[in-house]
């Protein structure tokens, strides 16, 4: 019996897009801030847009996550809602600069 990692249905595939696109956001704070030295503290601008398209891709995510566990899907969607719980909160933090 094979198994394989790779999801099934569409669902899957959205939820693994959208973690991958959540990390994409991830590194692009990471390359902003050190490679190219944008301080988000003087660049509000850039720094809620980033914001903004983590969280969109969060919520996308969050959702994906709930229709997965009501669905019964797999225990791995539990493990998207939490992941995508924590960057949604991570990126309304960094959206109206709490705890900078």
């Amino acid at each position: 019996m094979r198994i394989s990692i790779l999801p099934k249905s569409v669902l899957g595939w959205w939820a693994v897009g959208l973690f991958v696109v959540i990390m994409l956001i991830f590194i692009l704070i990471i390359i902003l801030r050190y490679q190219f030295g944008i301080d988000f503290d003087f660049h509000p601008t850039i720094r809620r847009i980033v914001a903004a398209g983590l969280a969109a891709s969060s919520i996308g995510s969050v959702a994906a996550g709930i229709v997965g566990i009501l669905r019964k899907r797999g225990c791995v969607y539990i493990l998207l809602l939490v992941l995508s719980l924590f960057t949604l909160l991570f990126s309304m933090g960094m959206m109206f600069n709490i705890g900078a």
